[in-house]
């Protein structure tokens, strides 16, 4: 939220994975006011995540393999082992 407020404050645009909170709702109107963009739950989850997750999917569907547990960690880097 710092860095979020520092940047609506400057006028600077904002991209974000984050998701919307109560608090970044509050800095809807001053961002319009000064005809800023703040976009939020972009790009990894849903996304890259995703994406990754249905690729190790595919490869365990492919090979004739069962996932018994799953577990992710939004951001990093899933292999199949």
């Amino acid at each position: 939220m710092p860095v979020l407020i520092a940047c609506v404050k400057q006028g600077i645009n904002v991209a974000t994975s984050s998701y919307v909170s109560p608090d970044m709702m509050k800095l809807d109107a001053e961002a319009k006011k000064k005809g800023i963009t703040l976009l939020n739950e972009c790009g990894l989850d849903p996304g890259i995540d995703i994406m990754g997750t249905m690729k190790i999917v595919d490869e365990v569907k492919a090979r004739g393999w069962k996932i018994v547990s799953y577990e992710s960690f939004c951001g990093g880097l899933p292999v199949a082992e």
